[in-house]
């Protein structure tokens, strides 16, 4: 791998702070069914023993990522201020399901009217989708009205800030239980749409649907990621660092 670790040390490494290095590696985990986005704090050591997987073959595509990594155009957030992450958050995956879900609802809509008389799990996809694009405009609703703004003020502060819910954590543990309730709703996508496979009969719409659905997927894995994985920690590690505000005396 590019950083040169053993590979009994690379198995010693959470998942997401392996995608967090290099984001080129999300690919290999998500061909191999490892939840680095909801479950990012396990290490790649737990996963592959749990899933039956050789770390050999694994360590060695995650190398291969790593090798093709340059031409792919993938930032390394890592160092990067929680400002900066949170922009790249907001114009890139905010931006997109503010766009791609209206009209995917459409179209998952339509097969689901075209083909759900016959296939009773389209109908099923239908209303999981709904629910998970309910769930993810208010989730977003959240970010940027709530705890973006209170991210922003940790970073910029020289004392810890006092916010209505005493601390930043509160708001992100509760962003992290509908992360989890939004990786469901995918997987459940993803099963029902029989891993993003048409039919041999499938018309051109539930072709189009099959590829917004993967490319939604894949989006929101690293959306999640980015937050769960680089953004929250590093937020509340900072809040952590920061001196209580002396209390004036009163007069």
């Amino acid at each position: 791998m590019s950083t040169h670790r053993s590979n009994e040390s690379t198995t010693a490494m959470p998942l997401g702070l392996l995608v967090a290095e290099a984001p080129a590696r999300a690919g290999v985990f998500e061909r191999h069914g490892m939840n680095y986005w909801c479950e990012g704090e396990r290490t790649l050591g737990e996963l592959l023993a749990e899933k039956g997987l050789d770390p050999e073959l694994i360590v060695r595509e995650l190398a291969t990522a790593d090798a093709e990594r340059p031409t792919r155009g993938e930032e390394d957030w890592t160092h990067a201020g929680a400002g900066a992450l949170l922009e790249h958050i907001q114009a890139v995956h905010h931006q997109f399901l503010k766009e791609e879900l209206p009209e995917l609802s459409v179209i998952v809509g339509k097969v689901s009217i075209l083909h759900g008389t016959i296939d009773s799990e389209l109908r099923e996809l239908h209303n999981v989708f709904e629910w998970f694009r309910a769930d993810m405009e208010m989730l977003m609703r959240k970010e940027e009205l709530v705890l973006f703004p209170m991210c922003v003020r940790v970073e910029q502060s020289a004392v810890r800030p006092r916010f209505f819910c005493d601390s930043i954590r509160i708001p992100i543990q509760e962003i992290a239980e509908e992360h989890r309730a939004a990786a469901y709703a995918l997987d459940r996508i993803y099963a029902l749409s029989n891993r993003f496979s048409p039919p041999p009969d499938a018309c051109n719409t539930y072709q189009e649907m099959l590829g917004r659905l993967s490319r939604l997927n894949m989006d929101t894995h690293l959306h999640v990621h980015e937050e769960s994985n680089i953004l929250f920690p590093r937020v509340i590690a900072l809040e952590e660092s920061l001196p209580e505000e002396s209390r004036r005396a009163e007069s």
